[in-house]
């Protein structure tokens, strides 16, 4: 059939209300899942500076000869360790216009912007915990360097595993890290190369609990054979299941998790094992709002936050690097 000669339709119409949902959809990932597990301290200097110890190793033959006279033990001193604070900023202005008119899915442009700008910093601080970046003491001056923190794939050097020709370098006495890592050679994760780095971190002291890694190397923990079948039982008439993840590795010492983290914030390379506990979040300042002074008709807020890493004993980290 055919409209009728003359029909006013739409497509002419002028003045339609316009139809939009009242809603605004933003499916980008906002969880921090590592940085959110960390407990936090208050930091109060530019650098922040923390201890280690170690235990001598054990001696079979300690023993002495009857009546021995006293004779004083060399000491190892502690090892001061320390980390920069980063300040992480957004700054937003809008336009009094942009604020006074009428908005689908938002009354203020200003607050919208802000509440989205929260969420970046907090996955600006989280790919900084976990990054490769080296720790930059930053300069003085209109034109000075910012300070930067030393990420975690720095601190992660102990138990550690490469690929050929990788390595992470010492941390000196009372400096900040400034070496980034050498990659070397990658390889496929493997249930044995995640079992040694295991006991590397148990011989040492570490109790591994958690494991930070990507989606990418998730995959390849699912394919871990293990010891056990896994088999979902099935009710009459019910729907079977295939179960091809792994969510949790029970080793020796207990259980290990496995905690996704998104790959714009950890090198799909890398891998992490912690305790738990070793590793924390130092900060300055919270999430700050700092209204600057309209210079017109606007509205000017910078956020800022100052946070470091603090990874208390190396030796309740693992890292295993240089994956496919």
């Amino acid at each position: 059939m055919t409209a009728p000669t003359n029909i006013y339709q739409t497509y002419s119409l002028r003045g339609a209300a316009e139809d939009v949902d009242s809603k605004i959809y933003n499916l980008d990932p906002e969880e921090t899942p590592f940085a959110s597990s960390l407990a936090s301290e208050k930091v109060t200097a530019r650098v922040h500076q923390w201890q280690e110890d170690t235990f001598a190793a054990a001696n079979k033959d300690n023993a002495m000869t009857e009546g021995d006279d006293f004779s004083g033990q060399a000491q190892s001193p502690t090892l001061l360790l320390q980390n920069s604070i980063q300040t992480f900023r957004k700054d937003v202005v809008t336009s009094g216009v942009a604020n006074a008119i009428k908005k689908y899915g938002r009354q203020s442009e200003q607050d919208y912007l802000l509440e989205k700008a929260t969420v970046e910093i907090r996955k600006d601080v989280e790919a900084a915990f976990l990054s490769v970046n080296p720790a930059v003491a930053g300069t003085a001056g209109t034109s000075g360097t910012p300070a930067k923190m030393a990420g975690l794939e720095l601190y992660a050097n102990v138990n550690v595993s490469h690929g050929a020709g990788g390595s992470t370098a010492a941390i000196s006495n009372a400096t900040l890290p400034t070496t980034a890592p050498t990659d070397g050679t990658t390889r496929a994760l493997t249930e044995a190369i995640f079992t040694a780095s295991l006991r590397t971190m148990w011989e040492n002291g570490g109790k591994p609990t958690v494991c930070y890694l990507s989606m990418l190397q998730k995959a390849a923990v699912n394919g871990f054979v293990g010891i056990a079948d896994r088999r979902v039982d099935v009710k009459p008439r019910g729907m079977a299941s295939v179960i091809g993840v792994v969510d949790i590795y029970v080793w020796e010492t207990g259980p290990i998790a496995f905690v996704p983290v998104y790959s714009d914030r950890i090198r799909n390379r890398t891998l992490f094992i912690t305790d738990g506990e070793s590793v924390k979040r130092g900060y300055l300042r919270p999430v700050s709002k700092k209204q600057m002074g309209a210079t017109g008709d606007n509205s000017k807020t910078m956020l800022v936050h100052d946070a470091t890493l603090k990874v208390t004993n190396r030796k309740g980290v693992a890292k295993i690097a240089d994956l496919t």
